[in-house]
């Protein structure tokens, strides 16, 4: 149970990371 907990965790974490990249890169086209 710890295990798939610790890998959600991580995917969250993934997911999390791309989407603030995404912002960065969305902001600075804007500019």
């Amino acid at each position: 149970m710890l295990v798939i907990v610790t890998a959600l965790v991580d995917f969250y974490n993934l997911l999390f990371f791309i989407g603030m990249f995404n912002v960065q890169k969305y902001r600075t086209k804007q500019k």
